[in-house]
C-alpha cells in the first residue's frame, strides 16, 4: 500500500482509536463497570528495541530494520531520521540503499527514536518508528525453540536465556511457560522460567525456578516492589529478592519485568524440616498442585510445599486435618477475651494483615505454613501486589477517597472480633508507624529513578497509559501523574490507617 502521508494517517488513526476506547472506557465506567482495552498490535506502526549493556556504564548499538511494508521493494532509499516519541521533529541522521540502520553506541541510559521513510521508484511507503534505548536495567534475552510463541500456563518450551548486566553474561537452556490466573490474559504476559539446576541471577540466591512479573495493569510499575519492600519493613520471615529487568522475547521487546523467585520456591527459605508445609488459600481449581478442601467453610486450599511429587496420601490427611482444626478453633472463638487458637503464630498473622493494609491490597494471596513439628502456623509471604495503592474494584475519581480495612479471610474477620488480636496489631502498628510514609515515598522516589528509562520503552511498547485496565481507575494520561497519585494516596492512607487501628 503506497500513498504520501501514510505515515500520518497511521498515526492519525492511532489517535482516533485511542480517543474512541477512552470514550467507551467512560461509557462503561458510568455502569459501573469495569473495562478492559487490549491494543491491537497489529495496528502498531512502531518498534522498540532495548540495548545491551557494554560492560563501561552505556549500551551497544541498534541494529534497525525496516519492515512496516508488507513487501519490500528490491531497491529504494531508506531515510533515517531522529526525532520525537510521536515522529515529529526529524532531523536525518543517514541515508541508507537497505532496510537497515545501525545506532550510535550508547555513553549513558537514554532513549532515542527514529523514523524511517522509504521512497522506490518515485513513490513514498509508510514510515516506521523506532524506540531505541539503554535503559541501565540489566537485560534478559529468551528464545524458544523455532522462535514459538508462549501461549499457554499449563506446559513448558524449551529455550535458552541470556542474562546481561554490565560485563556479566550468563547463557542458560531453560523451560518457560506462562503463569498466572487473571494475568496471563493480559497483552503483556507474565513468565515462570525453569532452569537445569540451581543458578544465582543477578546477584540473587541460588534458585532453579524463577519468575518474570509483567505488572500489565500497574501504570506506576512499582506496586509489587512495593509490596516486597513493606513486607520487609513490617519484618514478615521472609520476602523474595527481585530486580528490575528489560526483558526481549524472540527478538521483540516485551516490557520492564520484575525477575524473582516464585512463592514455591522462595518458601523453601523459610527453614522447613520434618513434616513442616506451606499451603495457599485460592478460589482457582485446576491446578497441578495437590488440594484438599475444609470441612466448616468450604475452603481450598493448595499445596505450594512440599513439591506434588512429595505429597504423599498421608502428607495430604496430616495437612487436611491440621487445617480443619485450625479453621474450627477460630471459629469457634467467642467473645473478645476468648483465648486465641494455640496454633496461631499471632505475630506472623498481624504482621502479614499489616502489610495488606498499609499498601490496601484489595485481592490479597493468602499462605499459610508451619516449617516443623510443635511449630504454630504462620501467615505469609506476602504476594501479588497489583490491586493495591487505590486501585481495584473501584472506576471513579483519583486518588481513590475511599479506604477500607483489608480483612480478606473469614479467619481474619473472626479474629479481628478478639480483644486481644486487635491489641496485638495495635501494638505492632506503633512500632512500625514512625517514618512509615517517609521511607515509602523516598522508595517510591527512588524506584520511580531506577526504571526511568525503562519504562519510557516499557509504554511506548504497551501504550496503555490513556486507556482504562481492568484494575480500575480513571486513566491520569502520564506516568508522573500515575506516580503522584500513588504517592498522594499512600500518604493519606497510612493516616487513614492509624486513625483505624489507633482507636482500636
Amino acid at each position: 500500500m503506497k500513498t504520501e502521508n501514510r505515515g500520518f494517517c497511521r498515526r492519525l488513526t492511532a489517535l482516533l482509536l485511542t480517543v474512541l476506547m477512552i470514550f467507551a472506557s467512560g461509557a462503561s465506567a458510568e455502569e459501573g463497570e469495569g473495562y478492559e482495552v487490549y491494543e491491537d498490535e497489529d495496528g502498531q506502526w512502531y518498534s522498540v528495541h532495548v540495548s545491551e549493556p557494554d560492560g563501561n556504564g552505556g549500551g551497544k548499538s541498534i541494529l534497525l530494520e525496516y519492515d512496516a511494508a508488507l513487501k519490500l521493494p528490491e531497491k529504494g532509499e531508506y531515510r533515517w531520521y531522529t526525532c520525537d516519541e510521536t515522529g515529529e521533529n526529524m532531523e536525518l541522521v543517514a541515508v541508507t540503499t537497505d532496510c537497515r540502520f545501525e545506532t550510535e553506541p550508547f555513553e549513558q541510559p537514554e532513549v532515542r527514536y527514529y523514523l524511517c521513510e522509504l521512497t522506490a521508484d518515485g513513490e513514498r511507503f509508510e514510515d516506521e518508528l523506532f524506540a531505541a534505548g539503554f535503559t541501565g536495567l540489566p537485560v534478559i534475552r529468551i528464545h524458544t525453540e523455532e522462535e514459538e510463541d508462549i501461549v499457554y500456563d499449563d506446559y513448558y518450551l524449551s529455550g535458552s536465556m541470556t542474562v546481561q548486566d554490565g560485563e556479566t553474561v550468563k547463557e542458560l537452556p531453560i523451560r518457560i511457560k506462562g503463569r498466572g490466573n487473571a494475568t496471563f490474559n493480559y497483552p503483556k504476559k507474565p513468565f515462570t522460567v525453569k532452569l537445569e539446576s540451581k543458578t544465582g541471577l543477578l546477584g540473587m540466591e541460588k534458585s532453579k525456578k524463577w519468575v518474570l512479573l509483567a505488572g500489565y495493569c500497574d501504570k506506576s510499575l512499582l506496586r509489587a516492589a512495593l509490596g516486597f519492600k513493606v513486607s520487609e519493613l513490617v519484618g514478615l520471615a521472609y520476602t523474595p529478592e527481585y530486580r528490575y529487568v528489560d526483558l526481549v522475547v524472540n527478538g521483540a521487546y516485551a516490557g520492564n519485568y520484575i525477575l524473582c523467585e516464585p512463592v514455591k520456591e522462595e518458601a523453601k527459605r523459610l527453614d522447613f524440616s520434618g513434616d513442616g508445609f506451606l499451603v495457599e488459600e485460592t478460589q482457582y481449581d485446576g491446578d497441578e498442585d495437590p488440594a484438599f478442601y475444609t470441612e466448616k467453610r468450604g475452603l481450598r486450599f493448595r499445596f505450594r510445599y512440599p513439591d506434588k511429587e512429595k505429597v504423599t496420601a498421608e502428607i495430604l490427611d496430616q495437612v487436611t486435618a491440621e487445617i480443619n482444626e485450625l479453621e474450627q478453633a477460630i471459629l469457634n472463638l467467642d467473645g473478645t477475651d476468648a483465648e486465641l487458637p494455640e496454633a496461631v503464630d499471632t505475630d506472623s498473622w498481624v504482621n502479614w494483615l499489616l502489610v495488606q493494609n498499609i499498601l490496601d491490597n484489595k485481592d490479597t494471596n493468602r499462605y499459610y505454613y508451619r516449617t516443623g513439628s510443635g511449630a504454630k502456623i504462620c501467615m505469609g509471604p506476602a504476594w501479588d501486589f497489583e490491586w493495591s495503592v487505590g486501585i481495584g474494584w473501584y472506576y471513579g475519581e483519583r486518588p481513590n477517597p475511599n479506604h477500607e480495612l483489608i480483612v480478606k479471610t473469614v479467619y481474619l474477620q473472626k479474629l479481628m472480633e478478639n480483644g486481644q488480636f486487635r491489641q496485638n496489631l495495635k501494638e505492632r502498628w506503633k512500632e512500625v508507624l514512625p517514618g512509615l510514609a517517609e521511607i515509602l515515598t523516598g522508595f517510591v522516589n527512588d524506584t520511580a529513578r531506577e526504571i526511568a528509562f525503562s519504562r519510557q520503552l516499557n509504554f511506548h511498547r504497551w501504550r496503555v497509559m490513556n486507556i482504562r485496565l481492568a484494575a480500575g481507575g480513571i486513566p491520569l494520561g502520564s506516568y508522573e501523574a500515575e506516580l503522584e497519585c500513588d504517592r498522594t494516596y499512600l500518604l493519606e492512607h497510612i493516616r487513614w490507617l492509624d486513625e483505624q487501628i489507633g482507636g482500636m
